[in-house]
């Protein structure tokens, strides 16, 4: 149990208090959905076709953050929840 709480405190400061620097939130702009789409496929091209997502570390989530000055974690939640259902869609026809 000990080990279970120390992991979730690690974690809660690498989600939020490590990034409080990230001062952009709310709704994500066409360009940054571009940005990410672009930046995803151009470092893991077989994302749609199967590659796992837990292949992709927290430092690349983190860069793509910090090159929108959002919160890595709100990137990653934006990509699992909005741009990738909606491009797996469009590929599938």
């Amino acid at each position: 149990y000990r080990r279970q709480r120390q992991m979730c405190i690690r974690d809660s400061y690498k989600d939020i208090l490590q990034h409080q620097d990230k001062s952009k939130s709310g709704k994500f702009s066409i360009e940054e959905d571009k940005e990410i789409l672009e930046y995803v496929l151009r470092h893991h091209p077989d994302i749609i076709e199967g590659e796992e997502e837990e292949n992709i570390n927290r430092a690349f989530w983190d860069d793509i953050g910090a090159k929108l000055n959002r919160k890595p974690k709100h990137v990653y939640s934006h990509w699992k929840d909005v741009i990738k259902p909606v491009l797996t869609r469009h590929i599938a026809g």
